[in-house]
């Protein structure tokens, strides 16, 4: 009988994979450096995505910029953000999700509140 477990070891690949711009922009020195002095002035960082989806991104994110940094995804379908919350407890990273539409009022007034 075939084996009907995923592949192990050097056979094994991610089920997932982030934006290749996402990847890009995050290898890049100066984007590194930024994203580091940001995470030391105190505090957490920030970091959201909106319309997260799945969670790709946000857990590509959470992994690259590290515990200084919060990542929050933001997405309208909670089927979605469930999907989120598993790929991040498979890949180990930390993230907060919200179920919001920003094109009603609570998503602008989410909004605001992270600028301030």
């Amino acid at each position: 009988l075939a084996s009907t477990s995923p592949p192990q070891g050097t056979a094994s690949r991610p089920i997932w994979k982030p934006s290749s711009f996402l990847q890009e922009v995050l290898g890049m020195e100066e984007v590194r450096e930024w994203a580091a002095s940001r995470a030391l002035e105190g505090g957490k960082a920030l970091g959201v995505d909106v319309g997260c989806g799945a969670g790709r991104d946000v857990c590509l994110l959470a992994r690259e910029l590290g515990p200084r940094w919060d990542v929050l995804g933001l997405d309208n379908h909670k089927g979605a953000l469930e999907r989120m919350a598993a790929l991040a407890a498979r890949e180990g990273v930390v993230v907060k999700a919200d179920s919001t539409n920003l094109r009603k009022e609570r998503g602008v007034e989410l909004m605001g509140a992270l600028r301030a």
